[in-house]
């Protein structure tokens, strides 16, 4: 007899493939543009780890010019 909980699982599986660079740079700047209207509407104390990230963003749109 199968387990109630094992018995409900389902393999998948999904092959997975690069993006086309402006797809990936296309995504980078909504991520980027998001981010800069919420750090916009966050308190100053909540914004260093947001102002972070939008940093990593920026640098790795860097490669996108």
């Amino acid at each position: 007899m199968a387990s109630p909980i094992a018995g409900y699982y389902t393999w998948v599986q999904d092959r997975c493939a690069p993006l086309p660079r402006g797809q990936v740079c296309a995504h980078l700047r909504h991520r980027l543009d998001a981010l800069e209207t919420r750090i916009s509407q966050t308190f100053q104390f909540d914004r260093p780890p947001l102002q972070a990230e939008a940093r990593t963003l920026r640098a790795q749109l860097q490669n996108c010019r």
